[in-house]
């Protein structure tokens, strides 16, 4: 049995549901997969909405046209845009009369001078005949001041409801309210992680790089569009190869082939050791100057911070052409089948046996002048792919600080470690010479 109110509610529930379909929407396209169950707890809500307004529009279409409606105070038919309302207690007979088809009786309720007409199905005459008396026994109660024991008002909602129930207009209307459920949230329950994963490599291809369609693949609930995020990748590198190769470097085939295997094996970083041997000598009984000692600026701990500087700076190299998500320099040594790049330097004593000094020094007597060793250092490079026994590419490189460089203080470890970087700029210079060309 529907009321008035409930059929006002359609209205409401259109506006409900406009905005459990715009907040729904939002959500899947702007949640990740961590956030899924909030999804599903939206679906819940909005499948509920949307069975609802489902079913008050389908039996508004039915029986708003004309319905009857009654509580302990008063009577309401709607026939059409018409609204009756009586007060039970003015109810003075109930009646019977035919209607028009012979599958239809009419009962007429009479208010005094009113009355109030109602069409229902012959078949359950017997219920609206059980549902006539017990009403006015209500009515006559209700005139009364009280209300009768022996029919109680429940009497005639059953009856009614029972009339509504077996009407052609509602019949089976919880089960269709429930079938609505049911397949309004199981149709959402499986497109929404489809819908994830449309939105997620829609995303993926809005930033199009190699990395976001790495965060893709790596997502273990998407599946729909991995191997096209694949392909995708591959595709990076097939364009970084193009444009690898328009370059006027002297030998292409040594990165060509690193980017291949990358390529292939699904991986973009390139593993480095570094190899170090401090050969620098204190000579100073050599001179008759004072030279300020290298010994505590060649440390363990100094050395790994200058390797890490040099990684930095070749990663730097490289990416004037590649993305980092291409080809990236990572101080990792224990990964298997992956390239690898072995850097063997050592420091010594400059062969020419050159002393640098501050610039600000240059007007005082040499005696009084701080010197400082000049280095040497010799280099080794080799470069490997986990398919090929030896390296696939070596070079060697003497480098010598600049004549002249920059230290920020003359404090002594300053002083020699922008001397050794001077000398790894050479080597940089000399990387990229070899593979990128001028």
């Amino acid at each position: 049995m529907l009321s008035v109110s409930e059929f006002k509610l359609n209205k409401h529930l259109f506006y409900q549901l406009t905005v459990a379909i715009v907040v729904f929407t939002i959500l899947i396209f702007s949640v990740g997969w961590k956030e899924i169950y909030w999804i599903y707890g939206a679906i819940i809500l909005f499948s509920f909405f949307l069975s609802r307004f489902i079913y008050l529009s389908y039996f508004s279409s039915k029986i708003n046209k004309s319905f009857l409606y009654f509580d302990e105070n008063v009577i309401i038919k709607k026939d059409l845009d018409f609204i009756e309302i009586y007060p039970l207690n003015q109810l003075s007979a109930v009646n019977f009369a035919n209607a028009q088809g012979e599958n239809f009786v009419m009962i007429k309720l009479s208010f005094g001078n009113e009355t109030m007409f109602f069409p229902y199905e012959r078949a359950f005459k017997n219920v609206l005949e059980r549902f006539a008396r017990n009403i006015t026994v209500s009515a006559n109660a209700k005139k009364r001041g009280i209300l009768s024991n022996r029919f109680p008002f429940s009497n005639q909602i059953q009856d009614l409801l029972y009339l509504h129930e077996n009407s052609k207009a509602s019949k089976n209307k919880f089960k269709f309210i429930a079938i609505s459920v049911i397949i309004s949230s199981l149709i959402l329950i499986i497109a929404v992680p489809y819908f994830l994963d449309w939105n997620s490599f829609r995303e993926a291809k809005k930033i199009n790089t190699s990395t976001s369609f790495r965060n893709y693949i790596k997502e273990d609930r998407n599946h729909l569009y991995k191997i096209s995020a694949k392909e995708k990748i591959k595709g990076k590198y097939d364009e970084a190869i193009n444009i690898y190769n328009k370059t006027n470097a002297d030998d292409k085939s040594a990165i060509i082939k690193i980017l291949q295997y990358l390529k292939d094996n699904e991986i973009y970083y390139v593993d480095i050791l570094f190899q170090n041997d401090n050969r620098i000598r204190d000579i100073s009984k050599n001179y008759d100057v004072r030279i300020r000692s290298a010994e505590n600026s060649f440390t363990t701990t100094k050395n790994k911070d200058r390797e890490k500087e040099l990684i930095s700076t070749l990663n730097k190299t490289l990416g004037s052409i590649f993305p980092s998500d291409i080809i990236c320099i990572e101080e990792i040594t224990d990964r298997k089948n992956v390239p690898r790049i072995e850097i063997i330097y050592s420091y010594t004593n400059s062969e020419e046996g050159s002393l640098y000094y501050p610039v600000a020094q240059e007007n005082i007597n040499e005696y009084q002048r701080d010197y400082y060793y000049g280095l040497t250092i010799y280099w080794h490079f080799k470069l490997f792919v986990p398919t090929e026994k030896n390296s696939i590419y070596s070079f060697t490189l003497k480098s010598n600080p600049a004549v002249q460089f920059s230290a920020e203080t003359s404090n002594t470890d300053n002083v020699y470690s922008n001397m050794v970087y001077s000398a790894f700029k050479d080597f940089d210079t000399e990387f990229k010479k070899h593979f990128l060309g001028d």
